[in-house]
């Protein structure tokens, strides 16, 4: 991690990093087009945001099942399990899976940008989109 003192190597970076050295990291990883969603990733944020242009099951089909996703999403060595434990973000983690995982990314987010006004995606933009925004990534 050339540029980063104290992080020469990936494995420097480790879990218990306190906030304050996980934003260096995150913010020096921006300067080679590289960004950090939370809690799970830009899809996610898309879906959170404007949950009902996204939770639109496809015709014929009755939506996300109520089957517990989170070792799908996550993976069975997932991290932060307890965050996913409370019903609102397990449901939108359901939904998680049944769009983003089950279908093809670019025609869900190309069908609930159908659903949103322009003054509705300007309205709404989230302030950790901006980056991406003036980003010119090699």
């Amino acid at each position: 991690m050339e540029g980063l003192k104290g992080y020469d190597e990936a494995s420097d970076i480790r879990d218990d990093l306190e906030p304050k050295e996980i934003r260096t990291i995150l913010q020096h990883l921006r300067t080679f087009g590289i960004f950090y969603a939370a809690p799970l990733d830009l899809d996610y944020a898309m879906l959170q945001k404007f949950q009902a242009a996204y939770k639109h099951p496809e015709p014929g089909d009755c939506g996300p099942h109520s089957s517990d996703p989170t070792n799908t999403v996550m993976g069975e060595a997932g991290t932060r399990l307890a965050y996913w434990s409370n019903e609102e973000r397990l449901e939108l983690l359901r939904w998680y899976r049944y769009l983003f995982m089950s279908r093809s990314k670019p025609s869900t987010h190309l069908q609930a940008l159908g659903h949103l006004s322009d003054g509705e995606l300007s309205a709404n933009r989230r302030y950790g989109c901006r980056p991406l925004r003036s980003c010119r990534c090699r």
